[in-house]
């Protein structure tokens, strides 16, 4: 499947408004974490992502109630006492939530390896470190990897990386269990704060949101709840790069919470792009004296990894040179060739991009390598002067709900086929 941006002579001003989707990487977990009750659980403002269908799926196929109607999802645990999942799970990185939920629930899991994007090596060796703290034995078989533990036991666990991952999936683990937990160099992105509140709605007790710090004391049973979705802060800064594109013509994304999004502003206003905040909406249009500058994706409240590839359509577009160090993934750079071969000038030294602008980019025929990947090459397509086709875009479709729809608020001509 691919996507063609089209252009034409007549084309009109690109800008508009765009409502910004619930947050895929917290919807992705916070799904798993209703197999912590077994009362029903709604879940409203769930984008309707592939991510989010692949998982959804997985989980029917374990014999569970689900539904998603109007982004709005209805889970109904069942007592049902499967614990062995199949190869679905290949086609999803978030799945690895299901780990934490299955212990907090059946006390086991025989889990296969869960698939994403291909950004780099993604172990979930600090996920496993933490369970055997819980009193987790993890044993490795022909048909997967067995987690098993005839009961929780809270514990002391210091992550040695603050991985959002590994945060999530002992917050699942450790609420049910006996005594108490405290997770040090904890991972403190929205999207973990939105997993605890989600969890204390249910009837967890976890302190220290917001900080590296968490304390989890353990409860014997979670009840069902009524569970908004906080916006999806890398979806909105996607949206928001449109208007960096081209002089007068702004993009305004609502339904956005612009204090998640803070580094990532910060760097458009001092490329110098204008930037105004409301209480939940943001508008960006592109600055008359842009300035290179240099930076470096880490953990929130810094630069955004998700945002690098976004980030750095935009830097093409910048007089002098600026630089882009990931610390994150070491195959951040997959969109690197194909943003070449549409005319920037762009060069990759270990770590960090070195990026000369301003260049003129053509359209032609590029590959969507990953998710954020396909988002830089859809900046670039809309930026070019002419007919651009990103190939396999259904990983685009993964992170971005409904994009052709979207696109059109901003009067960009697209089509999938």
């Amino acid at each position: 499947m691919d996507l063609h941006i089209y252009k034409s002579k007549l084309e009109k001003q690109i800008g508009g408004t765009i409502k910004i989707s619930g947050a895929k990487n917290s919807a992705v977990a916070i799904i798993c974490g209703c197999l912590l009750t077994d009362e029903e659980v709604i879940l409203q403002n769930i984008p309707n992502i592939y991510d989010i269908t692949n998982l959804i799926n997985i989980i029917k196929e374990m014999g569970h109630f689900i539904n998603l109607e109007n982004n709005t999802l209805f889970f109904k645990r069942n007592k049902n006492k499967k614990y062995k999942f199949n190869d679905s799970l290949n086609k999803l990185r978030g799945s690895y939530y299901l780990i934490g939920s299955y212990l907090g629930f059946m006390k086991k899991i025989l889990f296969k390896q869960c698939g994403g994007c291909v950004i780099g090596k993604r172990p979930i060796n600090y996920h496993q470190q933490g369970f055997r703290l819980l009193n987790v034995k993890i044993k490795e078989t022909k048909k997967g990897t067995l987690y098993k533990t005839k009961k929780l036991i809270g514990n002391l666990i210091k992550l040695q990386f603050p991985s959002v991952g590994a945060t999530i999936n002992l917050l699942f683990a450790s609420v049910l269990a006996k005594g108490n937990t405290i997770i040090e160099n904890a991972a403190i992105e929205p999207e973990v704060t939105d997993v605890i509140n989600f969890l204390n709605s249910m009837g967890a007790n976890i302190v220290g949101q917001n900080t590296n710090r968490l304390t989890i004391y353990g409860v014997n049973k979670l009840h069902g709840t009524k569970y908004t979705i906080i916006p999806d802060r890398i979806e909105a800064g996607t949206y928001l790069a449109i208007g960096c594109l081209k002089p007068n013509q702004p993009v305004t994304v609502t339904n956005v919470y612009p204090q998640h999004l803070t580094s990532f502003l910060e760097t458009l206003e001092a490329i110098g792009h204008n930037v105004t905040i409301n209480h939940d909406s943001i508008t960006v249009s592109m600055g008359k004296t842009l300035s290179p500058v240099d930076i470096t994706t880490s953990p929130y409240p810094g630069f955004p990894t998700d945002l690098g590839p976004i980030i750095t359509t935009i830097l093409t577009q910048v007089p002098g040179t600026s630089t882009l160090t990931e610390q994150i993934f070491e195959n951040r750079f997959n969109h690197i060739g194909d943003l070449n071969k549409m005319g920037a000038d762009i060069t990759i030294l270990n770590n960090t991009l070195i990026i000369n602008g301003k260049t003129v980019l053509n359209g032609g025929k590029v590959d969507c390598h990953d998710l954020r990947a396909g988002a830089s090459l859809l900046l670039a397509g809309i930026l070019s002067n002419k007919h651009t086709i990103i190939k396999d875009i259904e990983i685009f479709k993964r992170g971005y709900e409904d994009p052709i729809t979207k696109l059109k608020f901003l009067k960009i001509v697209t089509s999938i086929n």
